[in-house]
């Protein structure tokens, strides 16, 4: 597990096209964490910030092109209390720092499936990411994914680190959220390993990819929990991302 917790109570849920194979509160607390296992892929969310905390997927050959859906939904299996109040943009004034629906799990990665896709865009899936980072650097970790998952499953776990909320990052009253300070990623498979530490920052654009490469055992002393990757790659750092390799097709 990602996040240990005490207790688990198994429950089953399921609404029309988006079938949800299962929502496990792992907290007793008032406001407890909820794991919500979709098609292919897990979102751990904390009910009292109605945000994602953790994710995780697996990446595996890309055998279909299932259209990304324009519409995002909320979870009606989920409580009220743990989601997001709107499904809408998030918006702010102009020359104030735009933030975009930024998909925790990718959208591409999930097109082998019609159902998959469309779950990826729930908004237990979605948080307010700075647009200049979510199409650049965030991006940037999606295509190294992309390039190499028709050759080798590639496992990617994600999360969010709190922080300091981000400038004009409050949706409070929008959305009943604020933007984290920054996301990371982990993705492995074989022997290979990286990680990336990426502030939620218009700073954060495709060119700075590199600078926000990391260990995973960085990760786990910034947030205080281990993550479930090999012990043996744990400190294992590579220079540079090279998210794009020969023959890569990222549509």
């Amino acid at each position: 597990m990602l996040i240990p917790f005490k207790k688990k109570i198994i429950a089953t849920a399921c609404f029309a096209s988006l079938t949800l194979a299962s929502i496990l509160p792992l907290s007793v607390h008032a406001d407890p964490i909820y794991q919500i296992a979709y098609k292919n892929f897990d979102i751990w969310i904390n009910c009292e910030t109605k945000s994602a905390i953790q994710w995780k997927y697996v990446a595996v050959k890309d055998i279909a092109n299932y259209d990304r859906y324009n519409r995002f939904f909320r979870d009606p299996n989920l409580p009220s209390k743990c989601q997001q109040t709107s499904v809408s943009t998030y918006k702010t004034k102009k020359d104030e720092v735009k933030y975009d629906r930024g998909h925790l799990v990718p959208a591409n990665s999930q097109d082998s499936s019609d159902l998959a896709i469309k779950q990826s865009n729930i908004m237990t899936n979605v948080l307010p990411q700075a647009a200049q980072m979510n199409r650049g650097s965030w991006l940037v970790t999606e295509q190294y994914v992309e390039c190499r998952r028709d050759k080798s499953d590639v496992t990617v776990i994600g999360g969010v680190f709190t922080g300091e909320t981000p400038e004009n990052g409050d949706f409070m009253i929008s959305h009943g959220i604020k933007a984290p300070e920054a996301f990371w990623k982990v993705a492995y498979y074989g022997n290979e390993v990286i990680a990336w530490w990426i502030p939620n920052s218009p700073t954060a654009t495709a060119n700075q990819i590199d600078n926000y490469i990391v260990t995973t055992a960085e990760i786990e002393q910034r947030i205080g929990q281990k993550i479930d990757v090999p012990i043996f790659l744990k400190n294992k750092k590579p220079l540079k991302t090279n998210a794009r390799v020969s023959g890569c097709n990222i549509s």
